[in-house]
């Protein structure tokens, strides 16, 4: 009985096996050529196939030689202005100037009283560290010495 459980076992793997090689071929016959010629021949194919219809078949018509320069003139002209908007240095009117400079003073009063604020809390903190370990230290002193413990 136990040879018959591992005698279908090993049938089973090998019907897989088939199946599998069998699945593999007629799956790779069906991939599209176009897919597999750039891992055949490395780099870029392009594939031609003249049987395309539909909207990919329609081809757009080439570009003339009177289109081509029009595009250059429109190129040399956004190619000159750009040139002047970069070699032209921003200039802000005297009222934004003031405001800025007032608002960049702000700034950096706001960030002194920060920093002084800060400070300040550091020491707190410090103190407040200070007086927590001297209180829990007296607590200590205070049952370690008290006679009366066992009592409670």
């Amino acid at each position: 009985m136990a040879t018959q459980g591992m005698g279908t076992n090993i049938f089973g793997g090998i019907v897989a096996m088939i199946m599998g090689i069998i699945a593999l071929v007629r799956l790779s016959r069906k991939i599209p050529r176009r897919l597999t010629e750039p891992l055949l021949y490395g780099g870029q194919v392009y594939y031609a196939n003249p049987m395309i219809t539909g909207p990919a078949a329609q081809q757009a018509p080439p570009i003339n030689d009177a289109d081509i320069f029009a595009m250059m003139k429109r190129m040399a002209e956004l190619e000159e202005k750009v040139t002047v908007l970069v070699d032209k240095p921003p200039t802000l009117p005297p009222e934004k100037k003031e405001m800025l400079n007032t608002a960049l003073s702000r700034v950096g009063t706001l960030e002194q009283e920060l920093s002084v604020t800060k400070k300040a809390l550091e020491t707190a903190i410090d103190k407040q560290q200070e007086l927590q370990t001297y209180i829990d230290k007296k607590k200590k002193k205070k049952k370690k010495f008290n006679p009366f413990r066992w009592l409670r």
